[in-house]
């Protein structure tokens, strides 16, 4: 998509139009170009009832993500987000759960070793050819029957009458020891060891995490980790609940981790805690990520992991052969964090769409650049055609690369810099006069223009026309400092206001040895020629 800037996804709509959301997004194209956007999730309804929650839980707060959009396109409705902002997610919850009370007389139960339970796996479906690597996954019904092992030595759970803080001390151990060999399990490729600590009276939840283990297995995860953040509070008899830090990422083992925020509900099983309840990531969290909630076919090429609902599997090696050419530009802009181990991108349905990440975005819109994330990308299928999408990865791509890093100028004003070098990266290579705002451009140079080049987002109420000619002129901008000055000094000047922060000023002369009045000037008088 196109659009983006801070610690928000980007959005971008179609035809000529960009807008700002909680993802970097794009719009959906109308004959000008590509577009992208943002969606919002519903949570599924637990695998078995449990108590209510602690008061508070689960944590609430607005979206924390900002989109961009991409131009061509319509504006977004009234009321909609500025197309342009950086807040940072919101905050977790102050760490520290209150202290549990004494649990109930505790009822007989049998001492062994805290117990977990083993599943067979699921099943794979060869839907392409193997050199794409494409993979359906169907759930299978659980095994009729469970084994129960000792993965990891614990004391058994303390006498009915132990004090509150020797329960919540083991119940903290129990879960803490359960999560680490989870995620043990699950980098392993170990199916029968990540399902070991769900109950095994649970399947729905068995059957869902079986989904959850092939998915993530399929998409290559180079780190997972599963941390508990505080005591675990008690829900009722024998029963809590606990917050887990997600830390994963998906490449090879240097990949950069992305963090979010789960809630865990667990039960005493005989003499053994068992996970019974997991809510997927909420909005705050810009969640649910789709690995979370849905079924996915998946591709892997050297550079990119292309994932989709089976609905959408035919499209994938398309997908993935558009993910890798636009990779390969991606990786050539690349100069502050480095590009990802790989770039990931989620092909949405209509349905998709309007739940993962949590994205709200306008019917236009169609992808985003989740920058709360290191390196995910978000298509709307229903919106992109398969001929559009290599545009529009490009300018999703190259927005993960340059904005990877510090990013201590995305609270300036620099959307049209960062809109601009991603509509850069979709123009490498090709005349000046085949990009599709132009026309946009010389209607709002005869309008309203101030001549100054460092324009402002469009607002929520811009005409789609209005949309596509900021855009432009963030575009020629960025195109004119490269042709004076060159690619690399153009890319020095967007590293120092961007990612160091520094006035255009003091950017220019360092990278240009020119003031910014000049370089204004002259693009100024650059653009009104186009």
């Amino acid at each position: 998509m196109r659009a983006e800037s801070g610690d928000a996804p980007v959005r971008e709509g179609t035809g000529t139009t960009p807008v700002r959301d909680e993802a970097h997004t794009a719009p959906v194209g109308d004959g000008a170009g590509p577009a992208r956007g943002r969606a919002r999730v519903a949570m599924p309804a637990g695998p078995a009832p449990v108590p209510p929650p602690p008061v508070g839980y689960p944590p609430t707060g607005p979206v924390g993500a900002v989109a961009y959009g991409y131009p061509p396109g319509h504006p977004p409705p009234p009321g909609y987000p500025p197309p342009y902002g950086y807040p940072l997610p919101p905050g977790y919850p102050p760490p520290g759960w209150p202290a549990a009370p004494a649990p109930p007389p505790h009822p007989p139960v049998r001492h062994s070793p805290l117990g977990w339970t083993v599943v067979v796996a699921s099943l794979l479906v060869i839907v392409v050819s193997a050199a794409i690597g494409v993979t359906r996954f169907l759930r299978v019904p659980p095994a009729p029957e469970v084994t129960w092992y000792a993965a990891h030595e614990i004391a058994a759970p303390p006498p009915a009458d132990a004090p509150a803080a020797e329960w919540n001390a083991w119940v903290r151990q129990a879960i803490a020891v359960a999560m680490r060999e989870q995620a043990t399990a699950l980098l392993a490729g170990d199916e029968e060891g990540y399902l070991a600590p769900v109950d095994p009276d649970d399947t729905r939840l068995r059957d869902d995490l079986r989904r959850r283990f092939a998915v993530l297995s399929q998409m290559g995860v180079g780190h997972w980790s599963q941390e508990i953040r505080a005591t675990p509070d008690v829900t009722g008899k024998y029963s809590w609940h606990a917050e887990i830090r997600i830390s994963y990422c998906f490449g090879d083992q240097t990949c950069r981790p992305n963090d979010l925020l789960i809630g865990t509900d667990w039960r005493l099983r005989g003499d053994d805690l068992v996970l019974t309840g997991l809510t997927y990531s909420g909005a705050d969290q810009v969640g649910p990520r789709p690995w979370e909630a849905a079924e996915l076919a998946v591709a892997t090429g050297p550079r990119t992991v292309v994932a989709t609902s089976p609905r959408l599997d035919q499209r994938l090696p398309g997908a993935l052969a558009a993910a890798e050419e636009a990779a390969a530009v991606a990786d050539s802009l690349a100069r502050w964090g480095g590009p990802p181990s790989r770039y990931v991108i989620f092909l949405a349905d209509s349905g998709d769409w309007s739940t993962w990440y949590g994205l709200e975005q306008p019917e236009w819109t169609a992808g985003a650049y989740v920058n709360q994330t290191d390196n995910e990308v978000v298509i709307n299928a229903s919106v992109v055609s398969a001929a559009d999408t290599r545009e529009l990865l490009i300018h999703e791509l190259a927005h993960v690369a340059t904005l990877a890093g510090e990013r201590d100028g995305l609270r300036g004003s620099t959307w049209w810099l960062v809109e601009g070098v991603a509509d850069y990266a979709m123009m490498l290579d090709r005349p000046l006069y085949d990009y599709a705002g132009i026309p946009a451009v010389r209607s709002f140079l005869r309008q309203s223009w101030d001549g100054d080049p460092a324009v402002d987002h469009p607002s929520v109420n811009a005409t789609s026309e209005e949309a596509a000619a900021r855009y432009g002129i963030a575009f020629l901008t960025v195109w004119r400092m490269a042709d004076v000055y060159g690619h690399e000094a153009m890319l020095d000047f967007f590293g120092r206001v961007v990612h160091d922060g520094a006035s255009l000023e003091d950017a220019a002369q360092a990278a240009y040895g020119e003031s910014w009045a000049t370089i204004r000037d002259d693009c100024e008088r650059f653009i009104r020629s186009v």
